[in-house]
C-alpha cells in the first residue's frame, strides 16, 4: 500500500468508534457467557468453537481471499503475520 493509504488504514482500524465496538462486544460476550447461562462449559463447546472457526478461516481463505474481500489484513495468506 501507499504511505498515505496505509496511514488512513490505520487510522480508521484505531479509531474510538471501532476500538469502543470490541470492546464492548468482548464485555458483553463475557457478561452473557459468565451472568446469563446456567449450563457449564463442556468440552464440546471446545470443540464446536474450533469447527467454527476453522470454518470461517477456510471460507476467508479459499473463497473471500480469492474474489479481493480483504477484511483482515492480518489472516492473508499474502502476509507474514499469516503464520499466527
Amino acid at each position: 500500500l501507499p504511505p498515505e493509504r496505509r496511514r488512513a488504514f490505520l487510522q480508521f482500524n484505531f479509531s474510538l468508534r471501532l476500538i469502543q465496538l470490541h470492546f464492548f462486544n468482548i464485555i458483553f460476550a463475557i457478561l452473557n457467557t459468565v451472568v446469563t447461562s446456567s449450563r457449564v462449559f463442556q468440552f464440546v463447546d471446545l470443540w464446536c468453537a474450533l469447527v467454527g472457526a476453522i470454518g470461517y478461516a477456510l471460507m476467508y481463505v479459499l473463497v473471500l481471499d480469492r474474489i479481493g474481500v480483504h477484511l483482515y489484513p492480518v489472516f492473508s495468506p499474502r502476509t507474514l503475520w499469516s503464520v499466527l
